[in-house]
Order: C-alpha cells, then sequence, then structure tokens
C-alpha cells in the first residue's frame, strides 16, 4: 500500500550519476528536496529550482547533518567511496569504511533523532558476490559472498542500518542493484559505449554468459515507490530491468542504441581468458565473460513494482543525441 505525500526528501550523492537522475525524478513529482553538496566546487552545477545546494562538507562519522535533517521526512543515501581510491597502493579498509559504514551511520543516527521516518540506503549487488553460476539467480536470501572492501563495507552497513531499526522507530529500506546505467553514465557502461563507438572489430561473439542491468530510470521509480509504500519497511530488494543479457547481446543494443553498425567475430571466452590473465585483467575477464544476475521477484511481489522502461529503451535513452530511427 502506498502513503500518499509529498514531504521533503533529503539525497545524498546529488552530483553524482543517480543522485542526479533521482532529484530530477523526485522534483517532476511536486516534492520538496534538500540535496547537500561537499564544496561548491563539487556541485557541477547542481541546483534545485532556483535554489543552491547547502553545502555539508565530506561524510565522514563527524559529519553534522543537524540544520538539514529540519522537517525531513525521508532520507535516500546515494552518496559513497566506489572504485579505486589509488591505482598506485593496495586497497585500503579505512576510506571505504569511515565514508560508507561510519558516514552512513553518522547520518542514520542523526536521522532518527530528527524523527525521520523512513531510510533508503543505496546498496550494491556486490555484498551477494562476483558472479553467479549458470542458470542461477541472487536473490534476499543468499548469504553474502563479497570478495572485495566496498561490497564488504556495503555489507557491513545493511547489517549495522538493519540493527539500528530494532532500537528506533525510522524504518530501512535497502536497495541492492547491478550494474546502473544511462545517460552520462560513468565506469564499465562508459568504457563499453566508447569500445562499440570506436568501431573496432571485436572477438566477443562466442560469449554466452547472462547479465542483469538496471537502467537509472527504473531504479528511481523503485526508489520513489519504496519512499511510501508500507510493505517496503525494513526489507532489502533485489533490482533489474527484468531481462537479462549476454555480453554480445549488450554490445548490440549499444550499437543499435547509438545507430552505429558493430562488428563481432567468434573467438573461445577460454582463450579470452587466457589473454586478459597475461596482461593483469581478470576482473575485466570476469565481467566480459561471466554471469552475475539477480532475482527482483521480491520487489514485484511485496511492492507490485515492475521495471516502466525495457532494456531497449532504456538504452535508448542513453544517447539522446541520436534521435529517433
Amino acid at each position: 500500500m502506498r502513503r500518499k505525500t509529498k514531504s521533503k526528501v533529503l539525497v545524498t550523492g546529488g552530483t553524482g550519476f543517480i543522485g542526479r537522475a533521482l532529484i530530477k525524478t523526485l522534483s517532476a513529482s511536486g516534492r520538496p528536496i534538500v540535496a547537500p553538496i561537499r564544496s561548491e566546487d563539487s556541485s557541477r552545477g547542481l541546483r534545485i529550482g532556483k535554489w543552491k545546494c547547502p553545502v555539508i562538507g565530506e561524510i565522514n562519522s563527524n559529519t553534522d547533518w543537524g540544520r538539514l535533517l529540519h522537517d525531513v521526512d525521508a532520507v535516500v543515501h546515494c552518496a559513497n567511496q566506489s572504485g579505486v581510491i589509488d591505482e598506485k597502493k593496495p586497497p585500503q579498509k579505512q576510506p571505504y569504511f569511515e565514508i560508507n559504514v561510519n558516514g552512513t551511520l553518522n547520518l542514520a543516527k542523526q536521522a532518527s533523532e530528527a524523527k525521520v521516518r523512513r531510510f533508503i540506503f543505496l546498496s550494491s549487488i556486490k555484498v551477494n558476490g562476483q558472479y553467479t553460476e549458470k542458470g542461477k539467480t541472487f536473490n534476499e536470501l543468499d548469504p553474502p559472498n563479497f570478495s572485495d572492501l566496498y561490497g564488504e563495507s556495503k555489507y557491513e552497513t545493511e547489517s549495522r542500518l538493519l540493527e539500528l531499526t530494532k532500537t528506533t522507530a525510522m524504518e530501512t529500506v535497502i536497495i541492492r542493484s547491478p550494474l546502473v546505467y544511462g545517460p552520462n553514465s560513468k565506469g564499465n557502461f562508459e568504457k563499453l559505449s566508447k569500445l562499440v563507438s570506436s568501431g573496432i572489430p571485436l572477438p566477443l561473439s562466442s560469449i554466452r554468459n547472462s547479465r542483469s542491468f538496471l537502467a537509472i530510470d527504473n531504479l528511481c521509480d523503485l526508489i520513489q515507490l519504496c519512499l511510501d509504500h508500507e510493505a517496503a519497511a525494513n526489507e532489502i530488494f533485489m533490482a533489474s530491468d527484468g531481462q537479462d543479457l549476454s555480453t554480445p547481446e549488450l554490445l548490440q543494443g549499444i550499437a543499435a542504441a547509438m545507430g552505429v553498425s558493430l562488428k563481432l567475430y567468434p573467438c573461445p571466452p577460454r582463450i579470452l581468458e587466457i589473454i586478459a590473465n597475461a596482461f593483469g585483467k581478470q576482473f575485466l575477464a570476469q565481467r566480459i565473460l561471466g554471469s552475475l544476475c539477480v532475482n527482483a521477484g521480491k520487489a514485484e511481489e511485496k511492492l507490485q513494482w515492475t521495471p516502466p522502461v525495457n532494456v531497449k529503451e532504456g538504452l535508448k535513452r542513453c544517447f539522446p543525441e541520436v534521435g529517433p530511427k
């Protein structure tokens, strides 16, 4: 059951890919929004209507959120430390845990003290693991199987947020997503898009994997639903577009959306894996060759949520400059 509310929402990470899209979605629905930024230099031109965004500074265990939580009904926490911090050094646990764990818990505790009704935390499928076996999918009941500090920090945060719900009135909603794509998305999707646009023939047509993806519009739709749906309280949800793709299918979809031709030729996946390992690109090989599928059935059942955008339309929206076909 949905509550009907237009109450104020605090969104963190508003200058990022997901946060910026979410602010646009919530603003269109008429919700009052407060979107703090780290500094004026980090704003990237972010404004909500005619208002400049307030500066909060770095998000960590010492951040003071008090003045920004006044009259806030819900918090959507998108900000986090992700990716490689310094490629020249081994991964360090402290930055991930200070920002992702301690920073999140500090915000959540202050939010509960300010009588915020609901706290939505954007987690990651990396809590469950990096890949699934053929024919298998991850779901919310699977045990954690993280393999890096990012996934570990997300799981630790989830656990401590759910513990917090036992001693406060604030409700928590956790959303684990696979790769999120959309206009101006970065990371692996951007790399694949550049590869497709280059016109270079790619030896990838023999890959028979399966991966889940999530269009940014679908993620924003689910978040908006979770703000008010009573059945979302204190739950973990998986999310995806509902149509898993192989690597060749994804590349073909990107090419069609970009309006370019794609040249794929066969090469045994084992050979590609050997070559990738020889150049120290094991993680890249896993993403291109391996499977990673999620089951979003719980969101469908408990929230009656269906992704409003299919994969073809989601990819098309990534490249609006191409225009109608």
